[in-house]
């Protein structure tokens, strides 16, 4: 019987009781199951990171995306050999990374899903600071919006995508008014703006259903885009385009896509440090960071 260790974040937005339940009562019944709740920042990474040399074949993260990257973080941290695979139990406000691969949005339906029909995948990692994220990460705007966000949990569990999208407009009235001002750079090139992001997959979203693509990349690679402006009528043309439309933030103004690269050195010039998100959790401030893509892989079971 295969080992899983289930991590818990008991604070996660939708980790309800019955579900949390129904979710352990059918995961007992597969496989040698353990459980275990997380107390605070940086947990996630250190149970995971156990969970190889405890002889686990699965680790299942019961939270939101902060929870899975961290346990993400922890995973890439083991042997390959000695490396569990990973299954998501969504319970988060966003889970942006289940909805990218069609998992259900509570742990008890992602339960049933892991049990009744399996599969397993290889999941790109890109790297900044030392920390791997799973979909994205970015400096500036977006970063600032999902500091923002968090801050607020309460109103974030209750209104959802629609708070995001309030959140984004307030703040991005500031980098109307004082612009800060990073330069992104690759080899052969370089660009200017007021924000820069990337991504690993090829979508992603905190809006409700619509999968919203940034600049998709190819496998081996790190897509990503510059903010040339943050005014009313930029904000209006980037949700037409991305939310109406469905088509990719950076396919014109006032987005400038970059070429797909393995690296990217991003400095900020003026109106700095800025802050840096990592699949949508702010990290810290930043003046200058690299993000590149991670040799190392985790396999992803749902």
């Amino acid at each position: 019987m295969d080992r899983l260790l289930v991590i818990e974040n008991p604070r996660a937005t939708n980790a309800r009781p019955a579900w949390v339940a129904a979710a352990r009562r059918l995961l007992a019944d597969r496989f040698a199951l353990e459980w275990r709740t997380t107390a605070g920042p940086g947990d996630g990474r250190r149970l995971a990171g156990a969970a190889g040399a405890e002889g686990f074949s699965i680790v299942a993260v019961l939270g939101g995306d902060g929870t899975v990257n961290e346990a993400v973080n922890g995973l890439v941290e083991l042997p390959p050999a000695s490396r569990p695979a990973l299954a998501l139990l969504p319970a988060g406000q966003a889970d942006v990374l289940a909805r990218i691969y069609g998992i259900p949005r509570t742990p008890h339906a992602a339960a049933a899903k892991l049990l009744a029909q399996p599969r397993r995948r290889a999941l790109s990692l890109g790297e900044v600071s030392g920390r791997r994220f799973t979909f994205a990460a970015g400096i500036g705007l977006d970063a600032e919006v999902a500091g923002r966000v968090d801050a607020r949990p309460g109103r974030k569990a209750r209104f959802g995508s629609l708070y995001y999208a309030a959140v984004a407009v307030a703040t991005a009235r500031r980098y109307r008014h004082r612009p800060p001002d990073l330069e992104v750079v690759w080899e052969g090139g370089s660009e200017r703006g007021l924000t820069v992001a990337f991504q690993t997959t090829p979508t992603y979203t905190y809006f409700r259903e619509v999968g919203i693509a940034l600049n998709p990349p190819p496998p081996g690679s790190l897509g990503g885009a510059v903010l040339k402006s943050a005014t009313a009528a930029a904000a209006a043309t980037v949700f037409w385009r991305g939310v109406v439309r469905r088509r990719p933030l950076a396919s014109g103004p006032p987005i400038q896509p970059l070429p797909p690269q393995p690296t990217f050195q991003v400095k900020v010039r003026s109106g700095g440090p800025l802050p840096l998100q990592v699949d949508g959790d702010l990290i810290e401030l930043v003046g200058e960071a690299t993000f590149s893509t991670c040799p190392e892989g985790v396999e992803l079971v749902c």
